[in-house]
C-alpha cells in the first residue's frame, strides 16, 4: 500500500518530477489518460490520470492540482482500500473526522438544488501547503476524499 506522505509529496509538482513518476511506479495499475476538450471551457486543458481498480482519480494541469480517493463505487472507480492520514477510512462519518483533526477550515451542508439536485455535504481542512476536502454520502459517512490545492 502506498503510505499517504506519497500522495502528498506530488501535489503541486509536475507530471515529470521525481516525486510523481515515484508514485506512478508503486501504482497497482496503469492509468487511463485523458485530457478536457477545447471546447469544454477549461483553457489550462486538466489532464486526468484515471486509475479505476484503485479507486483513485488525479487531476494536472501544468502541475498536479488534485488526487481523488473514492470510498463508494462510482463512475466506474473501485473502491480506494487505503487509509487518509494512516487511519481514516469510510466507516468515518463528519463528527469523527471533527473529533480526530479538529474543525474544519469551511463546513458546508447537503441542501438540495433545484438545478443540480442533492449536493452532497463536505468539509475541507486547509494543511498549509495544501487541503484535503472530504465528501460524504447520504448516510453521513465518507464517499470520497480529495487531496489538492484549493
Amino acid at each position: 500500500m502506498i503510505e499517504w506522505q506519497e500522495f502528498i509529496n506530488v501535489i503541486g509538482k509536475t507530471e515529470i518530477s521525481a516525486e510523481f513518476l515515484n508514485l506512478l511506479s508503486f501504482m497497482q495499475e496503469k492509468p487511463e489518460i485523458s485530457e478536457n476538450l477545447t471546447e469544454w471551457n477549461d483553457p489550462e486543458r486538466t489532464k486526468y490520470y484515471k486509475f479505476f481498480n484503485t479507486g483513485i482519480l488525479i487531476g494536472c494541469s501544468e502541475v498536479i492540482r488534485y488526487i481523488r480517493f473514492y470510498f463508494e463505487k462510482t463512475d466506474s472507480y473501485s473502491i480506494y482500500q487505503g487509509k487518509i492520514l494512516d487511519g481514516i477510512g469510510p466507516e468515518y462519518n463528519k463528527q469523527m473526522l471533527i473529533n480526530l483533526l479538529g474543525e474544519p477550515s469551511i463546513i458546508d451542508d447537503d441542501k438540495p438544488n433545484y438545478f443540480l439536485g442533492y449536493i452532497k455535504r463536505w468539509i475541507l481542512y486547509d494543511m498549509g501547503s495544501y487541503s484535503i476536502l472530504f465528501e460524504f454520502n447520504h448516510n453521513g459517512f465518507i464517499c470520497a476524499v480529495t487531496l489538492g490545492l484549493f
